[in-house]
């Protein structure tokens, strides 16, 4: 997230003439970027989505479990739940950190997951 300065100083930049492309230069930030942050006339972007879901940490952990941390299948189980729509957990996400510490009787090694 580029910060409220950076993000005023693009837009006057842009209201003085500049390119957003001579802006990306001289900032080190991505064309899109700048481009984005133009058209939100340099204000910083609402908070939290309206359609984040959250989903209980001891059901995250049953579902980790009970699918022998395959994390791809606990995302198949909450969307047969119904209880996640959208994209809100992928496999790097929440649920991939949820109880993956090794146990004495998980037989792997660390990074061989």
């Amino acid at each position: 997230m580029i910060e409220a300065d950076k993000r005023n100083a693009i837009f006057l930049l842009h209201q003085e003439g500049m390119s957003a492309r001579q802006i990306a230069r001289r900032l080190g930030i991505a064309r899109n970027s700048v481009r984005d942050i133009i058209a939100q006339h340099g204000q910083m972007p609402q908070g939290i989505r309206k359609d984040k879901q959250v989903i209980d940490p001891q059901l995250l952990r049953t579902l980790h479990e009970q699918c022998q941390g395959r994390v791809q299948r606990v995302y198949e189980k909450l969307t047969e739940e119904g209880r996640h729509q959208g994209d809100l957990l992928h496999p790097e996400s929440d649920v991939a950190r949820v109880g993956h510490q090794q146990s004495a009787k998980d037989p792997l090694p660390p990074g061989a997951r």
